[in-house]
């Protein structure tokens, strides 16, 4: 019972395991909605995208870094607290 899905981008049919899933499902029906691009044509727009704006994706990338270390320092300290290390 495999559907197939025309993908927006390119206009191909490709079956629905090609597109991603939405991470939530709609309120008034229990089926998974799918993106309307292939995973193909997603992963090409993204790389187009993050070449266009490095300079955003570099800060964003830092920021991302610097927010888990703190996470994982705070995660230390606090199991430090608890004598578990």
């Amino acid at each position: 019972m495999d559907r197939n899905k025309i993908c927006s981008k390119c206009g191909e049919e490709k079956p629905l395991s090609e597109f991603h899933r939405y991470k939530r499902r709609s309120k008034k029906d229990s089926d998974l909605r799918y993106r309307s691009y292939c995973k193909a044509c997603h992963s090409k727009s993204m790389k187009i995208w993050s070449s266009k704006n490095r300079e955003y994706r570099a800060a964003y990338m830092r920021n991302a870094r610097t927010v888990a270390k703190e996470k994982q320092a705070l995660g230390i300290a606090e199991l430090q607290d608890l004598d578990f290390i």
